[in-house]
């Protein structure tokens, strides 16, 4: 299956920012055309990556403990409807991509040491991988 042919649509609803102002955004998450997943209610990044062949797809699910921003990964096996959750991560995810088990995250992490007036810091790239 090749990248434009995806097995089913993701619909991004009640969007709102995460904080006001922010330009980041939590929501539901609708999977149009395919039945075999269920995702809980709400607390959805409006980003997500699948694998080029269309197997796999990755979710970003909020989680703002004590206030500070973070969020889990959330891995879905399309053909066999498995589910993988991380652990909590901090910062707010501009970007994420999937390569067979490798995800690539970029995110901003807030760094007060290292922010000048007008440019807050910082972007930060990390890979993570799913324990198998």
């Amino acid at each position: 299956m090749n990248a434009t042919n995806r097995p089913f649509l993701i619909k991004f609803t009640n969007a709102d920012e995460i904080r006001m102002g922010s330009p980041f955004n939590s929501c539901d998450i609708e999977i149009v055309g395919y039945d075999k997943i269920k995702l809980p209610k709400g607390n959805w990044q409006d980003k997500y990556a699948w694998t080029d062949d269309s197997k796999k797809l990755l979710l970003i699910k909020w989680n703002f403990e004590n206030n500070e921003p973070g969020f889990h990964l959330f891995l879905i096996d399309i053909e066999t409807g498995q589910k993988k959750e991380s652990l909590r991560l901090v910062g707010l995810p501009t970007n994420i991509s999937l390569i067979d088990d490798k995800i690539k995250i970029s995110k901003f992490l807030y760094d007060k040491e290292k922010s000048v007036a007008g440019k807050l810091c910082c972007e930060i790239e990390e890979e993570f991988e799913f324990d198998k």
